[in-house]
């Protein structure tokens, strides 16, 4: 039997989904046996933690160690993976959060850190990826090990999910506002309530709600959707951010679905077949359609789809989706998962 382990790492920040997303998937390995190795906390202890994984590597040897990529700074990821190879058979597995190179497609230097990001990629032994649209896209970039779709996050939500909630076609928006230019230009009878950091400019038709911790924010979800829209147009998700929708699973569709609430979502985006496949959402292709989809669900109908919502956000809370994933990945790797 092969230990198993997860690489901590102390990112800077706060309210920020990315860090709870990395801190379920601590909390849900640890329960499945894996042991946490302690990541560094300042800059200067960042630097040299390639050399502390060195000094850990004897200890290493014979085990799994799953790593949240990204992680660390791209300068230092080769040196702690070359730390963690150090030992003896150490088996190592990326958990994909994002994919840089696919997320900023204006960048004029994109060619080299696709390449640059597969060669690193291709020094794992497995990966888990978000999707399977993604995991296609890896693949025809170059990805040569195994790899399996998780379809979503898990989101471990404290708080009680309501089963007495009335249809009043009243729809949110949560997430890092620097990504939602379109609130300036949202213009729809249905007003927008939003929550989030980096308030700017917003439409008479968004009202904001301020800004609250992961933890927190479940309990202000009283509403009956959660929209999923990033970029600068109302007309469709545009942008560096907007298209990345395209490869990426946001985190806020499971602060959405853990919390009960069925969403509304680019038809384009990546998860959006998986909303479909379960009958959690409906897909748009526009902002300007937000009035008459909300308008023509009816009571029973919406009731079915938080039913279904709140089937999945059973599961999300129990980190069901990442104990299958990594279940299937262990055993497509050869590796005793127990």
């Amino acid at each position: 039997m092969m230990n198993k382990y997860i690489l901590g790492w102390q990112d800077s920040g706060k309210n920020n989904g990315g860090l709870k997303a990395k801190s379920d998937v601590e909390y849900i390995l640890s329960k499945k046996n894996f042991e946490i190795l302690p990541g560094p906390k300042g800059k200067l202890s960042k630097l040299l933690y390639p050399y502390v994984l060195n000094y850990k590597s004897k200890r290493l040897e014979n085990g799994v160690v799953l790593i949240q990529y990204p992680t660390a700074k791209s300068f230092q990821r080769n040196a702690i993976l070359h730390g963690i190879k150090k030992g003896k058979n150490v088996k190592i597995i990326f958990l994909i959060h994002d994919i840089d190179s696919l997320r900023f497609i204006n960048d004029n230097n994109r060619e080299n850190k696709i390449k640059n990001e597969v060669n690193i990629l291709n020094q794992a032994d497995g990966l888990i990826v978000l999707n399977d649209t993604l995991l296609k896209k890896l693949k025809s970039l170059g990805i040569n090990k195994p790899m399996v779709s998780m379809g979503i996050w898990d989101y471990l939500n404290p708080i009680p999910l309501k089963e007495e909630v009335k249809y009043e076609e009243k729809i949110c928006y949560a997430g890092n506002l620097l990504k939602a230019n379109f609130l300036s230009k949202y213009n729809q009878k249905h007003l927008l309530n939003v929550f989030g950091p980096n308030n700017s400019n917003m439409s008479k038709s968004v009202t904001y709600h301020g800004q609250f911790s992961p933890n927190e924010l479940p309990a202000q979800l009283n509403y009956n959707f959660g929209l999923v829209w990033d970029g600068d147009s109302v007309n469709t998700c545009s942008g560096d951010y907007g298209t990345y929708l395209k490869y990426n699973d946001p985190h806020k569709v499971s602060l959405y679905i853990s919390s009960g609430l069925p969403v509304v979502i680019w038809k384009e985006a990546a998860v959006a077949k998986f909303i479909q496949q379960h009958h959690v959402g409906i897909l748009i292709e526009s902002l300007s359609e937000i009035d008459k989809v909300l308008g023509k669900i009816s009571q029973d109908d919406y009731f079915q789809m938080r039913r279904n919502t709140f089937k999945l956000a059973k599961l999300m809370r129990k980190g069901y989706f990442l104990n299958k994933s990594i279940d299937k990945l262990l055993d497509l790797m050869k590796v005793n998962g127990e």
